[in-house]
């Protein structure tokens, strides 16, 4: 031991340096999943669905997203009656229903299946909030947006056009298969181009 500290009295400053950069490591690997599924919350609680189940008093949210990938690949949010993500439990459960061999979700029959209805309503509520959030106006600012065929294509121009800017948009007519197709945040350049040869524009955003 007397002969290491001999040695480590020429690193003086590197052999305290060294074990609180190995400490600041130990703890950045701990915290950061942390900070990263605080994020993964905020970003679910913010969005339309959870806005409406949370405000509206729903029991749960269902949001079908494909993300930035193509519609075969689209995905499903659960979504619990605060407006946060759903408890891992419950997902686990839901995941062995949909991934069971055997047939043991109990399907609704005759008078009690249920129907799907267009909450306009929500949808409109959803749009006041976001303006609501805004910190400036946009008033004079030309946008370029591209909508990406998916859901945002129905909110996203209001807002903007609301809040004082002249919008243009692309990616604004979904069919239910050509969400993202050469479009949204893996296809950049469209709205790169769009923006470059509509002089008009004086910024571009990609949904």
């Amino acid at each position: 031991m007397k002969q290491m500290l001999q040695y480590l009295k020429a690193y003086k400053k590197e052999s305290i340096i060294a074990p609180l950069f190995k400490m600041l490591e130990a703890s950045f690997e701990l915290f950061v999943p942390l900070v990263v599924a605080n994020m993964v919350d905020v970003g679910i609680a913010n969005g339309s669905v959870s806005y409406v189940v949370r405000t509206e008093q729903f029991d749960c949210g269902i949001m079908i997203s494909a993300s930035h990938n193509p519609y075969y690949d689209n995905g499903l949010k659960v979504i619990n009656g605060k407006g946060h993500k759903l408890e891992a439990e419950i997902e686990e459960k839901i995941e062995a229903y949909i991934d069971s061999k055997e047939d043991t979700i109990p399907f609704a029959t005759k008078d009690a299946i249920g129907c799907t209805v267009d909450y306009a309503v929500g949808r409109h509520r959803y749009i006041g909030y976001l303006m609501s959030l805004a910190t400036r106006s946009f008033k004079n600012v030309k946008v370029g947006l591209d909508c990406a065929n998916g859901s945002s294509y129905s909110v996203a121009k209001g807002v903007f056009d609301a809040l004082g800017a002249t919008t243009f948009a692309i990616g604004m007519n979904p069919d239910g298969t050509n969400i993202n197709r050469d479009c949204g945040s893996t296809h950049i350049e469209n709205l790169q181009k769009y923006v470059r040869e509509n002089s008009r524009c004086n910024k571009g955003n990609r949904k």
